[in-house]
């Protein structure tokens, strides 16, 4: 996954999954054994992804890989809307994690 639609819409799709699971970048690396900035990277479609990468990151976020890539498609579709990739590429799409106490 190198080019960059397929970056991006794989970082929108790797983003939601993990705040729809009530993660933070550093428990889907501890869960994925990567650094939060590989993941970090990741998300901001900063680095690609090889395919061990997208295995162990789809197995972390409880998806096959096949429901992960269908995700990576479905975010590529949104993308197109030049709204939201303004959204995706200024930072907005992300939600903080309320902190614990």
């Amino acid at each position: 996954m190198t080019d960059l639609p397929t970056r991006e819409a794989l970082g929108l799709a790797l983003l939601e999954r993990r705040i729809a699971l009530q993660l933070t970048q550093h428990d889907l690396a501890e869960r994925a054994q990567l650094s939060q900035a590989i993941v970090s990277r990741i998300e901001q479609a900063r680095q690609a992804c090889t395919l061990e990468q997208f295995s162990v990151l789809a197995k972390s976020v409880r998806l096959t890989r096949a429901e992960l890539f269908a995700r990576v498609e479905e975010a590529r579709v949104r993308l197109r809307s030049p709204k939201a990739r303004l959204l995706y590429l200024s930072g907005r799409t992300r939600v903080a994690r309320p902190h614990q106490r």
